[in-house]
């Protein structure tokens, strides 16, 4: 019988448990690191969900910020409010000012519009006939008055709360200048408040502070941290604050500390586009901080189950189990893969049909903005052409009484001949009528053959008084068939704008002459419209094409013909170009692809 010595009994079960101490060392290094890389996976994660929290609330303010930016602008331009700037006495005046802000603060859903002097007291306000009205209240304090008054700045912004209704609020204020003096000018400022957002912050669970330049606290979810800064304040700052009567009586409470006053968590700040404020948002951890435990809990469970897998590969019935476990739960996924597969086709189904419907009505919205900017340039363009139709039409009337006497003392031949004179006269009218009605109507989006040089020559004619009234006269370079493909309104409209543009600058300009030119090379058409204006400053140029800018004087214009023109031309596939030639002569050329002759589009067929 052969013994076994205790030494080698100890080795041969050493042996045997090596594997297993092994695997078991193998899953604790795996679980380690599993923990370490959901840690740092997780506070990655939870940086790149705060960064995008704040930035959804950012676009929110910005957004809310920019819906106001227009307005006060839009009523200094007023003539009725200039009216009263000029005027501070007249009560009439001053009523009807208080009714269009009242009117523009309802349908803007503005808190407050209100109009200061150039001593800074309220001539007129949206709440005048309130407890509390603004209107005789002096507030030159108020830096938005203070900078406008320097003319540092066309449009200032300002967040503080009112020292006549306590309430908090942001006031947009602009400008107004009415004369050539430096006392004559005015500020329109428009306020609205920020409480249905910090409401929403609230019931969304949000954690987010927006400071001043000053780094105090104004909006909050959590009241307790508003008028609180984030930093020990100066006392020249303190004054400022006083001086100013930024937060009224709010005097700024203790320091904020984000680590401890805010909930553990991923801490994101970002200054908000347009102003000196920054933004502060915290997303707490909640249950993430459990995410580093279960991956290494689930790499320990992970590497148990295949130790157990190893153990019993060599039993064939349990292999045989495990192969029909596995084939079942990958059609399990396979099932559940295809369910969100459908779901997510639903959706982006449900997007395209939302995006389409988007689109439409944004291309909608933009021939309605098209159609109103063209019948604005008309108006203007067109504003006597009541003289142009009175005039036949009395000379109609003249002729037609004539007939009656010639008719009556039997002399027919004569009256034949101012028959035929009438004859001419009415034609003339409906030939000018059919002109103007043939370019105010709206575009039906629908491209045809458009004669550019009779085009021209078409608007030229209806604006033959607009031309002469301005002692304006206009040379024509315009070759015969000049064919593009396009919206024929859309290209009416470009040129009524140009024209218009040129001879309002031929009016002021010690040259009158206006040139309008039409070619085609190149497979390309340009119709080119000039004058000897002064021409656009360098400095504006790059602007000259966006919305809303204009280098005319006020009310004359509101910045929207160049910008309309310029996309027409875009969609159209072609190119709207200033040019500044060395002879002192300003250029806008119009710049489309040519229609094809006859013979390339049966080729191309």
């Amino acid at each position: 019988m052969t013994q076994v010595s205790p030494r080698h009994g100890i080795r041969a079960a050493l042996r045997r448990r090596l594997p297993a101490l092994f695997c078991t060392l193998l899953l604790l290094v795996a679980a380690g690191g599993a923990y370490i890389g959901m840690s740092r996976h997780a506070e990655a994660q939870l940086a790149r969900d705060a960064q995008l929290r704040l930035s959804l609330v950012a676009d929110t303010l910005n957004a809310a910020i920019k819906r106001i930016a227009g307005i006060p602008p839009l009523v200094g331009a007023s003539g009725m409010v200039q009216s009263l700037l000029q005027h501070p006495g007249d009560e009439n005046i001053r009523n009807a000012t208080n009714d269009l802000l009242a009117r523009t603060a309802r349908a803007n859903d503005l808190d407050d519009l209100f109009i200061l002097d150039a001593q800074g007291v309220t001539q007129a306000s949206s709440n005048f006939g309130e407890t509390g009205s603004f209107v005789g209240k002096d507030y030159s304090f108020r830096p938005y008055f203070q900078i406008a008054r320097k003319n540092e700045q066309p449009v200032v912004s300002y967040y503080g709360v009112g020292v006549t209704t306590g309430r908090p609020g942001y006031f947009l204020a602009s400008r107004i200048a009415f004369g050539p003096g430096p006392e004559d000018f005015g500020v329109a400022v428009a306020k609205t408040e920020f409480s249905r957002l910090e409401s929403s912050w609230a019931e969304g669970g949000e954690h987010v502070l927006v400071s001043d330049a000053d780094d105090v606290v104004f909006l909050s979810a959590d009241p307790q941290f508003r008028y609180r800064p984030l930093k020990h304040l100066s006392h020249a700052t303190l004054d400022t604050l006083n001086v100013e009567q930024r937060y009224a009586r709010h005097a700024p409470g203790v320091v904020i500390d984000l680590l401890r006053d805010l909930p553990e968590g991923a801490i994101a700040t970002r200054e908000v586009p347009g102003t000196a404020w920054q933004i502060t948002a915290v997303l707490p951890r909640g249950d993430r901080q459990w995410q580093p435990l279960a991956a290494a809990l689930a790499v320990l469970l992970a590497g148990l189950l295949a130790t157990l897998a190893a153990m019993t590969i060599n039993q064939q019935r349990a292999r045989r189990t495990a192969d029909q476990r596995i084939k079942q739960d990958l059609e399990r996924r396979v099932e559940e893969r295809a369910a969100e597969l459908v779901e997510a086709m639903s959706r982006l189904e449900a997007e395209m049909v939302e995006r389409r419907q988007s689109e439409a009505e944004l291309s909608k919205a933009r021939d309605e903005l098209i159609q109103a900017g063209k019948l604005a340039s008309m108006g203007q363009a067109f504003a006597g052409l009541a003289h142009e139709i009175n005039q036949p039409l009395a000379a109609l009337k003249t002729y037609l009484s004539s007939t009656k006497l010639l008719i009556a003392r039997g002399d027919t031949d004569s009256a034949a001949a101012n028959l035929g004179i009438m004859d001419e006269t009415v034609e003339r009218l409906v030939q000018l009528s059919g002109d103007l009605k043939h370019l105010s109507r709206r575009s039906d989006n629908r491209l045809v053959e458009v004669d550019l040089a009779a085009t021209a020559r078409r608007v030229i004619g209806l604006m033959r008084f607009r031309i002469r009234d301005a002692g304006a006269s206009v040379r024509e370079a315009l070759d015969n068939d000049v064919q593009v493909v396009a919206d024929q309104a859309h290209i009416e409209q470009i040129i009524l704008n140009l024209l218009k543009n040129a001879v309002d600058v031929a009016a002021d300009a010690t040259c009158k002459d206006i040139m309008v030119q039409a070619s085609q090379q190149n497979g390309m058409a340009c119709l080119s419209v000039g004058d000897c204006g002064p021409g656009v400053p360098e400095s504006a140029r790059g602007r000259l094409f966006e919305p809303f800018f204009t280098t005319k004087g006020v009310g004359k214009g509101l910045g929207l013909g160049l910008a309309i023109s310029y996309a027409i031309a875009r969609d159209h596939g072609g190119v709207l170009r200033y040019e500044r030639t060395p002879a002192g002569q300003t250029w806008f050329h119009l710049v489309l692809p040519a229609r094809p002759a006859t013979g390339q589009q049966e080729q191309h067929a």
